[in-house]
């Protein structure tokens, strides 16, 4: 990847026995970057702004988890959440 100004963010939500949950909808707070987990529990943003965010993931019976990420211009950042 290296597109300016532009990182990736991904990583997995698992319940409070970590397990995976599938359909986690993952959002970048004041952007417009949202995606879901697929049935492994993983997520992944191949193009996230740099910057700090905080990064909220939700899913209906659970309660909302988030978290604060820095991300770096041309590299990978990782964020695991647990619901």
């Amino acid at each position: 990847m290296n597109v300016q100004g532009m990182g990736s963010l991904s990583g997995d939500v698992v319940d409070a026995d970590s397990n995976p949950l599938a359909n986690v909808t993952v959002h970048g707070e004041d952007t417009n970057f949202t995606t879901m987990t697929d049935s492994n529990g993983h997520y992944h943003f191949a193009y996230f702004p740099q910057g700090d965010y905080n990064v909220t993931a939700s899913l209906h019976g659970y309660v909302d988890n988030t978290l604060p990420i820095s991300v770096i211009e041309n590299e990978e950042s990782n964020l695991n959440f647990t619901l």
